[in-house]
């Protein structure tokens, strides 16, 4: 209710109150002018009541307006939300269809990028084989190129002690050279002095029986002993192990007296010692020169028995 009609009602009780307390009392005389003022709230009364009944019917019909408003409000609020709906699923249909489009084109670059993978990791350990075998095979040619080279210095020291042999004998045989003649008056000095080496060589005393040997061809120098002599030098050089100095010897009777009877002897003695050294290739080659030069000799047959150990 408003405020006035809050105070008519207070004015009808009030009349109703009075009207009663007088009927009750009965003793009580109504003026004139007090039931015309009684009768004039009473109307004011019911002019009120009326205006608070359109009062009332305005605010219902304000309230009717408003709750059609709500109504309206609420079903194009309704059609907009199932516009956006719509238009929302759509979007994420949309959404899911781009996104299984693109979980797809990245389950094929993953596979793609493991294929890549795999070959790369393929060419990878081709490449570290390679490298790994690369540095086996240099290691390999580095390890034998300092074998070959060990192997070089040493022929290179062999044939160093070798020249220095052959510089040595050379010297003797130039010196015997130089200072020997054969007198043809002193046929039976020559055999005595050839005879009294070889005895000293059988004795043993190879130094001693290699000076009597070297004096003896260098004081008869091509006697019919000349190469017997020469091939006990080499002799006394083979038994006391000096082999490099043996094989000059030898080979310098091969070549002085390539028909002699010692020839043969002196070739296969030459390999039997480049043998001893370790020159295993050189006595080969030897040997098989005593078996072509002297394929019936006893020196052949020992040098055929020599290539086959």
């Amino acid at each position: 209710m408003t405020k006035i009609g809050r105070e008519g009602m207070k004015k009808i009780y009030f009349a109703l109150i009075v009207i009663s307390a007088l009927s009750l009392s009965g003793c009580v005389m109504v003026k004139n002018e007090e039931w015309a003022k009684l009768q004039k709230d009473i109307a004011d009364i019911k002019r009120d009541s009326e205006d608070v009944k359109k009062e009332k019917d305005a605010l219902r019909l304000q309230l009717d307006s408003l709750r059609s408003k709500i109504q309206e409000i609420e079903k194009s609020t309704g059609a907009q939300f199932s516009t956006r709906v719509v238009a929302l699923e759509k979007t994420i249909s949309d959404a899911e269809k781009d996104i299984r489009k693109k979980q797809a084109d990245i389950v094929a670059d993953i596979t793609a990028i493991r294929s890549d993978f795999q070959v790369l990791t393929g060419r990878f350990e081709e490449t570290r084989y390679a490298i790994q075998k690369g540095a086996q095979e240099a290691k390999s040619f580095r390890d034998e190129v300092e074998i070959k080279l060990k192997e070089t210095a040493q022929t290179l020291e062999e044939l160093q002690k070798r020249l220095a042999s052959v510089e040595q004998v050379t010297a003797l045989l130039r010196q015997g050279k130089e200072q020997g003649t054969l007198k043809a008056s002193e046929p039976a000095s020559f055999e005595d002095a050839y005879k009294d080496a070889y005895e000293t060589f059988q004795k043993g005393d190879y130094k001693a029986a290699r000076e009597k040997f070297q004096n003896y061809l260098e004081s008869h120098p091509g006697s019919k002993y000349s190469d017997n002599a020469l091939y006990w030098i080499g002799e006394s050089f083979y038994n006391e192990k000096s082999y490099e100095k043996a094989i000059v010897v030898y080979d310098d009777v091969v070549k002085k007296y390539p028909d002699g009877g010692k020839a043969p002897a002196a070739l296969l003695k030459q390999g039997m010692a480049f043998s001893v050294l370790g020159d295993k290739k050189n006595a080969s080659v030897i040997y098989k020169k005593v078996i072509d030069r002297y394929p019936k000799s006893e020196q052949a047959d020992v040098a055929r028995k020599k290539m086959k150990e």
